[in-house]
């Protein structure tokens, strides 16, 4: 609608690297607030309410579904267009007067159909509203990761170093998500034990990775050393995101639980296999192509 050099994203520091993968818009245009602390907080909201001040937003559409914060960042924009979701009556997201374009949020579309209903809003007067003819796009086309030579012999070399013998054989990754905040979303961890121990018994040339963030590296590790055998590679807590990626390009297949790399793996040619529970994957699963959901 106005052009890759005009759109903004503000969020969380540790959530900038998806933008940086995915290379939508320019670098310079991607807004960080930290959370180190509250200091920090604090003086990284008002930096960016100053700067977009500065370049004169013109809409906000708020992505969040809940909080109050991301409301009143978007009322403190100045902009003159703000989409967000307001509860009209009964149960829902209720946060306030603040937003121009008011929207319902619809349990019964998925949540990037939602957001694309959030952009059509913007083009539609506001007093028409939460009311919308809208109609989820016919094709959508899906961000693709495609690693750097150097970032793929780097990661190469790391599962020669961690397991002498890998070679160039077929890899299958398991993610345990070990310390995931919401324990409901986790299958057994034991079970990633006894389907890795089922993969090397069915094929031969096969090697499991475990892998895992750094705070849940001495579970997940446990895990892969639980499986008893030589072509099993502990990589938890031994990459960063980006390199996560370039490891699921190189596999073949990754087994996850709901969580952060079932989204980002998709966007690689690795088949995604995602756990999920007890929340629908009607709303909340990778919708791309190379995803199935369990």
């Amino acid at each position: 609608m106005v052009g890759r050099d005009n759109v903004y994203f503000v969020v969380f520091e540790e959530n900038r690297f998806v933008l940086d993968i995915m290379e939508i818009l320019p670098a310079e245009n991607i807004i960080t607030v930290a959370t180190s602390s509250l200091p920090a907080l604090c003086f990284s909201i008002l930096r960016a309410i100053i700067r977009w001040r500065a370049i004169g937003i013109d809409a906000v559409i708020d992505l969040e579904f809940l909080t109050r914060f991301s409301a009143i960042f978007a009322f403190l924009s100045g902009a003159k267009s703000r989409v967000g979701f307001h509860t009209f009556f009964g149960e829902g997201p209720n946060r306030g007067n603040l937003m121009t374009h008011r929207l319902v949020y619809n349990s019964h579309l998925h949540t990037s159909q939602m957001f694309h209903a959030m952009v059509d809003a913007l083009t539609r007067d506001p007093s028409t509203l939460p009311t919308l003819d809208f109609r989820p796009p016919a094709t959508q086309t899906f961000a693709k990761f495609s690693p750097r030579s150097a970032e793929t012999a780097e990661v190469i070399n790391l599962l020669e170093r961690e397991n002498t013998r890998f070679g160039s054989a077929p890899l299958v990754l398991l993610n345990p998500n070990a310390s995931d905040l919401l324990p409901l979303r986790r299958w057994p961890p034991t079970r990633y034990v006894e389907l890795a121990r089922r993969l090397l018994a069915s094929y031969p040339q096969l090697y499991i990775g475990f892998t895992g963030g750094p705070n849940e590296a001495a579970t997940v590790n446990r895990l892969a050393q639980d499986v008893a055998s030589d072509r099993v590679i502990p990589l938890a807590g031994k990459t960063t995101l980006r390199q996560l990626l370039v490891l699921c390009s190189q596999s073949e297949i990754l087994v996850t639980n709901d969580s952060g790399p079932a989204h980002f793996a998709s966007m690689t040619r690795c088949h995604v296999i995602t756990l999920f529970g007890p929340e629908t994957p009607a709303l909340f699963s990778a919708k791309a192509p190379n995803a199935t959901v369990l």
